[in-house]
């Protein structure tokens, strides 16, 4: 049988998808082993994964054996055409015109089944990324999940050990976030991390990771930061969220958070890294929350209160403003010197 272009390409094509399906199937197994906070909703989660990697690689097998099925026909064909050669020449103009057009079916055939299976490997496939997804987004505010953020924490620190590159992390819990529950219930506590979520994501930078790890805990990446930054980031979301209009059932509620900062420092790993935050975050509980700490290896200190940015400037123009006032009340007589003096409050040489 002569070799044919279109038959290796599609075996070719399923050999890429059966890879695909390995690495799928590959990346369900870690999910498997991994210690779960939540064992019942990990396993589930990993049992979809398998379920669907499973169905897809069903369709694989079930598409090389119509390939292969189709490779015998035609090979049945060919041999069939070679023992006809000897035949009568009228015959075999008939049979020759029969076999195109058995050929032609054959083709049409696998090819129906092809456009069919490719379809349904599309639907799994897309079964299989909107699980991958799932799993790694928090139900409640869509933001990334703990699973997400020991992912993204694992990548940052083997780039920081190639590379140099610094990085600085946030932890953030919720103050009396259980009286919050306590008093007006678990739908005000559902809304009010919601809301924190979305703060916290127009609070950030593009590349940073919000993450909530559990609870009324979240966290924050900030990529190629240094320790100043963080702690300007931390004093910044910490002012945002205390200056949000929190309110369930027409009824304001006291929101406040509590923050501990860290940069990432030589020999760190994950799990260093995290305590040194959560270190840094305790000790602002214990300063009576609603502040940040910031840990910088050997001591965690606290993040002062920084003055608004504009309030050097928001002066300045409240002075010029009354300077205008006053030389537009004055008399005629005296307007000369007062436009002297205003010309110097501009000039800043008063």
């Amino acid at each position: 049988m002569q070799f044919s272009w279109p038959i290796f390409a599609t075996v070719l094509a399923l050999g890429v998808v059966q890879l695909a399906v390995g690495v799928v199937i590959g990346r369900c197994l870690p999910i498997r082993q991994r210690k779960p906070l939540r064992p019942d909703g990990r396993r589930a989660e990993a049992g979809q994964l398998a379920h669907a990697a499973g169905r897809l690689q069903d369709l694989v097998h079930q598409v090389c054996d119509r390939v292969s099925q189709h490779q015998k026909q035609i090979a049945q064909v060919n041999r069939t055409l070679s023992a006809a050669e000897k035949s009568d020449p009228a015959d075999l103009s008939q049979f020759v015109l029969r076999t195109v057009a058995e050929i032609a079916d054959i083709n049409g055939q696998l090819q129906t089944r092809l456009s069919a299976a490719e379809q349904r490997l599309e639907e799994q496939a897309e079964q299989i990324e909107a699980h991958v997804v799932e799993a790694r987004t928090d139900p409640l505010t869509r933001l990334p999940n703990r699973r997400a953020f020991e992912d993204e924490l694992v990548r940052r620190i083997a780039e920081w050990q190639r590379r140099h590159t610094p990085f600085c992390l946030l932890m953030i819990d919720l103050d009396h976030f259980k009286r919050i529950n306590d008093q007006w219930g678990h739908l005000a506590g559902d809304h009010v991390l919601r809301r924190v979520g979305e703060l916290l994501l127009r609070t950030r930078r593009e590349t940073d990771l919000v993450a909530r790890i559990g609870g009324e805990e979240f966290t924050i990446v900030l990529p190629a930061t240094l320790a100043a930054d963080a702690r300007t980031a931390a004093e910044r979301l910490r002012r945002a969220v205390a200056a949000e209009h929190f309110a369930f059932e027409g009824e304001p509620l006291a929101v406040t958070v509590s923050v501990g900062a860290t940069v990432v420092q030589g020999g760190d790993d994950p799990v260093a890294l995290v305590q040194r935050a959560d270190e840094a975050l305790y000790a602002a509980k214990r300063a009576g929350r609603d502040c940040g700490f910031f840990h910088n290896g050997v001591t965690c200190q606290r993040i002062e209160l920084l003055a608004p940015p504009d309030a050097d400037l928001k002066k300045v123009c409240d002075n010029l403003r009354q300077r205008v006032e006053e030389v537009v009340r004055e008399p005629d007589d005296d307007t000369s010197s007062r436009r002297t003096e205003f010309h110097s409050v501009l000039s800043g040489t008063e």
